[in-house]
């Protein structure tokens, strides 16, 4: 079995890796895991960041929502 953790993220660039990188530490070799970052309509760098940290943490996937007005 392996834990997915979805995590509603906006405008979290200032928070965002530490977040990521407090979960790595406490799951890594403890339990198989995944996490889904989903972008809520970010108006800072979130999502670039978001993107960024999926090329670092191979279990890391976004998605993002994006304004249809």
């Amino acid at each position: 079995m392996e834990l997915c953790i979805i995590i509603p993220v906006k405008n979290e660039e200032l928070t965002l890796t530490e977040t990521l990188e407090n979960i790595q530490q406490k799951l890594e070799g403890e339990i198989p895991f995944n996490i889904l970052a989903v972008n809520d309509y970010s108006d800072d760098g979130t999502l670039e960041l978001l993107k960024n940290l999926a090329s670092v943490f191979r279990n890391l996937k976004c998605v993002s929502n994006e304004w249809e007005g």
